[in-house]
């Protein structure tokens, strides 16, 4: 007989963080990837999502597109009531205990996703785009680049949707939420293919693959839409301390940094691919 104590090995990694936006949560193959990608990656749900579905009936959709929104939601509201859910998709609410969140985010998170949505109103009122009403599409799209952003130290992916061009027209048409960003003064680009779209677009690949995730990029295709990839890169607020937190612990001795005079999206751009 041996000796030797039995060998327990386990191996733990990093799960990728991504975030559906408005686009792709809510539409025919929203609840379905969003389920399926959360066998492979921490998959994070904004905010406004659970706000849009009480508030349904203010979307004014056109005819041919609201049969299609209305079941999204209403497999939505099934999947939030019931336990399907449960365990799979991360979330932000208006308090810690009202979100779910992985072992691994930070306590702050709350604060920080508070912070940011609130600069991000700022920035779109002083551009001249002043919300009287409430709207869910602008919600949603302020909800998911705030959680994006305060997410940015596990460098998380938003997949949306674009629209594929039709005949005749050679360049996608961008996501939605780009004009959102480019209505907030930040920089929205596509991304040229070279080795590092390559190195992402590889990365991604089995994971789409082993999920099933890759067979709905098909079903994608049917209703005349593609897969697309943003990336939110903002430096400052990657340390962002919470102003509370802080007069708590030094009062009125702290010096807050300048980049929070400046704003915390200063100098932020984003970047959108297609996934094919």
């Amino acid at each position: 007989m041996s000796s030797l104590p039995p060998l327990d090995v386990s191996v733990s990694s990093r799960k990728m963080s991504c975030i559906l936006d408005g686009e792709l949560a809510l539409s025919r193959q929203g609840l379905l990837f969003a389920m399926r990608l959360a066998q492979e990656a921490n998959v994070w749900l904004f905010r406004a999502l659970w706000q849009t579905l009480d508030n349904s009936h203010l979307y004014a959709l056109p005819a041919a597109e609201r049969q299609d929104k209305h079941e999204a939601r209403r497999q939505w509201e099934i999947a939030r009531l019931g336990t399907h859910l449960a365990g799979l998709c991360f979330f932000v609410g208006d308090a810690k205990h009202e979100s779910l969140l992985p072992k691994e985010v930070e306590n702050d998170l709350v604060e920080r996703f508070e912070a940011l949505a609130v600069e991000l109103d700022s920035l779109h009122r002083s551009a001249g785009d002043v919300q009287t009403v409430y709207d869910p599409v602008y919600e949603c799209h302020r909800d998911t680049v705030a959680l994006a952003t305060a997410l940015t130290r596990h460098r998380p992916i938003v997949f949306s949707l674009c629209a594929r061009p039709g005949t005749g027209e050679a360049d996608l048409l961008e996501p939605a939420i780009c004009t959102f960003l480019r209505q907030c003064g930040i920089d929205c680009w596509p991304v040229e293919h070279d080795r590092t779209l390559a190195s992402i677009r590889s990365y991604l690949q089995p994971i789409f693959a082993r999920s099933g995730v890759a067979e709905l990029l098909w079903d994608l295709t049917k209703d005349g839409v593609a897969l697309a990839v943003l990336h939110i890169i903002a430096p400052h607020a990657l340390v962002m301390p919470i102003e509370t937190e802080l007069d708590r612990r030094y009062g009125d001795e702290i010096a807050f940094p300048a980049a929070q005079a400046a704003g915390w999206f200063h100098g932020a751009s984003a970047y959108w691919w297609q996934y094919a």
